[in-house]
């Protein structure tokens, strides 16, 4: 697990799959959430959390900005895993595809796995790693989490990403990160800077 998730996790157990109130406590007025948009810059590093529709918007049910020394390889991508294919390497969490590292560090929380080999479809899974520009998230580390988070309503749909602001369109309300375009709405919780 990278420096950046480990921080995240120690602060945050439960990051993405509790409720955010759960998770984050109460939250300052959402009004503030989609007031703080004309202020985000592409290139600042977020922490946006998600449920991911029927339609497949991603609807963001709470953001912070954050703030620090972070390197290339201080993203993470949390979700299930939708697709797999073992001889390329590949998975896709969301809409994001994951190409993991030969040397990828692959674990759950009785310890080492033995590969890739024990990821599959469907599993709640981590990665920490470097987003590229083309699209694909190079993992070094994969967490199955599946376990620890079985039973957690809704668990399927929620989405959380570490990572750098591509794009914000202030008017249709969205950030871009990863590629993927999250929608800040009236229920979005803004959450407290971390330095």
């Amino acid at each position: 697990m990278g420096r950046t998730s480990r921080i995240l996790k120690a602060c945050c157990v439960a990051l993405v799959l509790a409720s955010p109130v759960a998770v984050f406590g109460k939250a300052p007025s959402a009004r503030r959430a989609q007031e703080i948009l004309p202020q985000l810059k592409t290139g600042q590093w977020i922490q946006l959390e998600s449920v991911i529709q029927k339609n497949e918007e991603v609807r963001c049910t709470a953001l912070r900005v954050l703030a620090g020394d972070f390197l290339d390889d201080d993203w993470s991508l949390k979700g299930r895993i939708r697709a797999l294919d073992l001889k390329t390497r590949r998975f896709s969490i969301g809409p994001v595809s994951i190409q993991a590292t030969d040397n990828a560090v692959i674990e759950n929380m009785r310890g080492m796995l033995d590969g890739l080999g024990d990821i599959r479809p469907g599993m709640i899974v981590e990665v920490d790693g470097t987003y590229l520009k083309n699209g694909t998230f190079r993992a070094k580390e994969i967490e199955d989490e599946s376990a620890e988070l079985r039973g957690v309503p809704g668990v399927n749909q929620r989405l959380a990403a570490i990572g750098k602001i591509e794009r914000v369109d202030v008017g249709r309300r969205r950030i871009t990160v990863m590629g993927i375009e999250f929608l800040i709405n009236e229920k979005t919780q803004l959450k407290s800077l971390i330095r």
